[in-house]
């Protein structure tokens, strides 16, 4: 069963770590010259779009590759306007 809200905003070690590990993460991404796209502050999908603890199901795939798509043509449409 997906616990994932509950259970981060009672763990206060987790909810810690997984910040932690955000920050981390977008310090290498970005200090590689790469873009970061935080999806869980965008969308902020609850239970019902995952099929477990940390798998999406259908749905919850759906919005996602929906979202980095969008995210992909604004970087694309942002570095056509800075060409011209």
């Amino acid at each position: 069963q997906p616990y994932r809200e509950a259970l981060v905003n009672k763990d206060k070690k987790l909810r810690k770590s997984l910040d932690s590990f955000h920050k981390t993460a977008t310090k290498v991404v970005l200090s590689n010259k790469a873009h970061v796209a935080n999806l869980h502050k965008t969308l902020n999908l609850g239970d019902e779009y995952f099929a477990d603890r940390i798998h999406l199901n259908s749905k919850g795939s759906t919005l996602v590759a929906e979202e980095i798509a969008h995210y992909v043509d604004s970087i694309e449409l942002a570095q056509v306007k800075s060409i011209k």
